[in-house]
């Protein structure tokens, strides 16, 4: 048996949640979604309690990430960098200021 599917909405009804979450979502909709405050934290604590990383390294990609954060770049891209530069520090194996800039 099927179900019968609620009527479509007219020009002058409510929109939908779903039209809330598009373009004109707030970021306290898409903290909501995504949980982007726990996952950075989590990804600050993937760095603090890294064993791999030296802790002027450390330091330098926090100041990195405050500096952006200060700047307006949203905490989605600020955890995309803390785990880029997390796992780039560990595969370099020596520090950021000692690394030779290679052509």
């Amino acid at each position: 048996m099927l179900k019968s599917h609620p009527p479509h909405q007219t020009s002058g009804s409510v929109p939908s949640p779903i039209y809330h979450m598009g373009a004109g979502a707030t970021s306290n909709l898409k903290e909501e979604i995504y949980h982007y405050d726990r996952i950075f934290n989590r990804a600050l604590n993937r760095l603090y309690s890294s064993t791999e990383v030296c802790e002027e390294d450390k330091g330098n990609i926090l100041k990195m990430v405050e500096h952006l954060l200060a700047k307006g770049v949203s905490r989605g891209r600020a955890i995309k960098y803390i785990n880029h530069l997390l796992v780039l520090a560990k595969v370099a194996g020596k520090d950021f200021e000692v690394s030779e800039k290679i052509n």
